[in-house]
């Protein structure tokens, strides 16, 4: 279990020098106002992120699963921030069609 611990720990740690990445980069368009699109938006760690660091307008956040997207509407919630977002329990493709989800637990 605190190998698991670990593991977390260390991606946590590399994630977030990516994160200061994509924040500096978008700093640096000097963009006033955004309107995001998270396609896969998980819980809303992207999203809360860009919310944290930019003027940000709308967010539409797209959420297949239903277990994750049930998480993502409470952390809005929580944060209160609900007039922000477009949240969509759906996954969009070229073609309109039912497949397998394929997900671990945790």
């Amino acid at each position: 279990m605190n190998f698991i611990k670990l593991i977390r720990f260390l991606l946590n740690f590399i994630d977030y020098f990516q994160q200061k990445k994509i924040i500096n980069f978008f700093k640096k368009q000097s963009i006033n106002k955004l309107v995001l699109f998270d396609v896969g938006a998980h819980h809303g760690e992207t999203v809360f992120l860009f919310f944290k660091n930019f003027n940000i307008s709308k967010i539409h956040c797209f959420e297949a699963s239903n277990q994750n997207f049930h998480v993502l509407e409470n952390n809005i919630k929580k944060k209160k921030l609900k007039n922000y977002f477009n949240l969509n329990n759906y996954v969009k493709g070229e073609k309109k069609k039912k497949f397998f989800f394929n997900k671990k637990k945790e």
